[in-house]
């Protein structure tokens, strides 16, 4: 749904109401996830962390590793100027469980999102090896978090061969939301 937040809100509560109507934990988990997300961006960080809440919970309940990574990731972007020594910790549990389990995709994770959260894993020795894959398959680059953002003196990709992304808000305040497939096997579809 890029560049229209009405419809990704709406398209996701249709999602939603037919993972509650099966007691689908996992897609319930999914579809809080998206909201969390959704709602952040609109500026309604309370309900974006409740969303986030209830995708942890419903993760739990599926036993889904894929969208517990995922929910430690985006919680670690969530506070990271409130509470660093917090987010480091997601960003540890979250990047230790994607290596465990192999897993190089998910569901919902949002480009500008990993852009910063791999750049704040490098930057703080996070499983490096395992992110520096990630960076790698996904082809991350972003030239616009200043120094918070090094992708480019740990993985050295060539300007003309890397995708760049912007880590900020575009003109217009646009949103994307890309979910990658394949997820499941932590094989990369790229």
């Amino acid at each position: 749904m890029q560049g229209d937040t009405a419809r990704a809100l709406h398209c996701l509560r249709i999602a939603s109401e037919t993972g509650d109507a099966l007691s689908y934990a996992f897609a319930q988990a999914l579809d809080a996830f998206g909201n969390a997300q959704i709602e952040w961006h609109l500026g309604r960080r309370r309900e974006a962390k409740e969303k986030l809440a209830l995708a942890r919970h419903c993760a739990e309940q599926a036993a889904s590793g894929l969208v517990l990574y995922a929910c430690d990731l985006l919680e670690s972007d969530f506070v990271w100027d409130e509470d660093r020594e917090h987010a480091l910790s997601c960003l540890r549990s979250g990047f230790a469980l994607a290596r465990v389990r192999g897993y190089y995709n998910g569901f919902w994770l949002r480009r500008d999102m990993m852009a910063r959260v791999t750049a704040r894993a490098l930057d703080h020795g996070i499983e490096a090896e395992h992110v520096r894959g990630y960076i790698t398959k996904h082809r991350l680059v972003c030239d616009h978090l200043g120094d918070a953002c090094s992708t480019r003196r740990y993985i050295g990709f060539d300007d003309s061969s890397a995708m760049t992304i912007s880590c900020a808000s575009p003109p217009g305040g646009s949103f994307s939301m890309v979910g990658y497939a394949g997820s499941i096997s932590g094989r990369s579809k790229s």
